[in-house]
């Protein structure tokens, strides 16, 4: 037996803020080819970039029919805004048609890379550890693949002397 192309998903959920009170919104973190090999259709927009589950890509998500329904009126123009997910930016990449709907996925509000996954998980592995209000100190530069710049890189930091990082490489 071969395979031509695999994909991947795990459940999870994001809180999402700026629209009204912050609330939890069951999610899907799936690799990028999810849409693709599966054959989920899409009302409206495209599915993930190739590299959006690639570390550093922008924040992408893909909104169930329900949620595009309930929350933003079916509105046609809601595909190339943002929404605001466990405080990052993810730019509204698509629309899943209502078929799909079905089963374990009746009740995802939204799918996202698997990366952007990763990233939101960074501040809740810290927070666990020292409290909700806690803040990584500024980034240093530690890991040559993770620039000062990016707006991960002090929790990232922060994780290594902890233990809990695994694949970035320190200078």
């Amino acid at each position: 037996t071969s395979f031509s192309a695999m994909a991947g998903s795990t459940r999870a959920s994001v809180t999402l803020t700026g629209r009204g009170d912050a609330r939890r919104l069951p999610a899907s973190c799936v690799t990028a080819n999810l849409f693709d090999v599966w054959g989920l259709r899409l009302a409206q927009g495209r599915a993930f970039s190739v590299n959006a589950d690639a570390p550093g890509a922008p924040g992408e998500v893909v909104l169930s029919h329900h949620f595009w329904d309930r929350e933003l009126n079916r509105d046609s123009a809601a595909v190339g805004r943002t929404l605001m997910l466990d405080g990052r930016p993810a730019t509204i990449v698509g629309v899943a048609a209502p078929e799909i709907e079905f089963g374990s996925m009746a009740d995802i509000d939204v799918w996202v890379p698997l990366a952007l996954a990763a990233k939101l998980s960074y501040p809740v592995l810290l927070k666990a550890a020292h409290g909700s209000g806690y803040r990584p100190p500024a980034a240093t530069g530690l890991f040559t693949d993770v620039p000062k710049s990016n707006a991960f890189a002090g929790w990232i930091e922060q994780l290594s002397p902890e233990e809990m990082t695994d694949g970035w490489r320190p200078n």
